[in-house]
């Protein structure tokens, strides 16, 4: 049941929750990168190096990010720096408001393109585009659908549109029904892709390729391309039940803030 609490709207069940945090954090990168990124980096041995960063730095900064969504409930420029204002610090925190939500900004500069190509892709699968016999038809030609600049910005703005509906229906009107259809429907794609692979490909080889052990590979680009996977860990996750709260929770470290090491402060004695 939907409830809402002095003017904010709470997400209505913990599955709603778990598939927005679900869906904001996992994306094209999860289903093609990650693969040959694991197999290229040392198999099952970056698989273990990427574990450590989600439980030495992913999971705290989450952990963070939810705290001070919870207390403040403002945006994020907003929470940290009436945080750090109500624990008598510096309001300079605010720069890490500032640069989450560019970041958020600049995500979503990048994210609306590929989700273009990925509808104009999609629609060219659907009318086998990329089959043989059409491949060599087309020869050189540009695609149909994606070849002209006009059709870029065309579905560009598809998505973008379909993005401002959803977000402008509200909390439960749009963001929670979209997303408990469409990410039960990814996981069943998935499980197909995964499936399809399996059944289709060389099963044995691309297991020895993703999951077999190979620490003498491991070194710092292979560190460095771990945490990479981790760059929209905690900044996407922090939605708590409480939505419009979490988004102050962005990027900064409560205790930090709690025990005056940040901009503008010298770090106390008791931190």
């Amino acid at each position: 049941m939907a409830t809402a609490t002095g003017g904010q709207d709470h997400w209505s069940s913990r599955f709603a929750f778990l598939m927005a945090a679900i869906g904001s954090a996992v994306g094209l990168g999860n289903l093609w990168r990650f693969p040959f990124q694991t197999g290229q980096n040392g198999g099952s041995a970056f698989v273990f190096v990427y574990l450590i960063c989600v439980v030495a730095i992913a999971l705290p900064i989450l952990i963070a990010e939810l705290s001070v969504g919870r207390h403040k409930g403002l945006s994020a420029i907003g929470s940290t720096r009436n945080l750090a204002i109500d624990s008598g610090r510096s309001p300079n925190w605010a720069i890490a408001g500032v640069v989450a939500t560019i970041a958020a900004f600049l995500i979503v500069c990048t994210y609306s393109v590929i989700a273009g190509q990925v509808m104009a892709y999609s629609a060219m699968a659907f009318m086998g585009e990329f089959t043989t016999a059409a491949s060599e038809a087309r020869g050189d030609d540009p695609l149909p659908l994606y070849g002209a600049l006009w059709q870029r910005i065309a579905w560009h703005a598809a998505f973008m549109g379909a993005t401002i509906i959803v977000v402008s229906r509200g909390l439960h009107g749009g963001i929670e029904r979209v997303v408990t259809i469409l990410m039960p429907l990814f996981f069943v794609m998935l499980a197909g892709l995964a499936v399809f692979a399996l059944v289709t490909g060389d099963a044995a080889a691309a297991m020895a390729y993703l999951f077999s052990p190979r620490f003498d590979e491991i070194g710092p680009s292979t560190v460095i391309a771990a945490l990479g996977k981790h760059r929209r860990f905690g900044r996407h996750h922090s939605r708590s039940r409480h939505p419009r709260r979490d988004r102050g929770g962005l990027n900064d470290l409560p205790d930090c803030v709690r025990r005056g090491f940040g901009p503008g402060r010298r770090r106390q004695s008791d931190f």
